[in-house]
């Protein structure tokens, strides 16, 4: 299994996509870093998609998924403690 790492570069440009404002999240001179809640759920689901490609041979073009519902538990206390270039161990996926 691939191990996916949570880092400042991926949470900016996940804002991007999000055409959120990165400065809300980050400010490098005073060297503030907050993840976004719903980052680390993104790393999860990217992960989710890989295996499903790999392990599964799913062929995405042929036969799209949607997600139909999302039942997501975010804790703040272990976001807080994330790190640039830190495997989120932590994460637990429920479905």
């Amino acid at each position: 299994m691939k191990r996916k790492y949570v880092n400042n570069g991926n949470a900016k440009n996940f804002l991007s996509g999000s055409l959120a404002e990165q400065s809300d999240y980050f400010d490098e001179l005073d060297g503030r870093v907050e993840y976004p809640e719903i980052f680390p759920c993104s790393l999860t689901s990217g992960a989710l998609l890989e295996k499903a490609q790999v392990e599964d041979q799913h062929d995405f073009k042929r036969n799209p998924m949607v997600y139909t519902s999302h039942s997501i538990s975010v804790n703040r206390e272990h976001l807080r403690l994330l790190k640039n270039n830190h495997n989120p161990s932590s994460l637990l996926l429920m479905m």
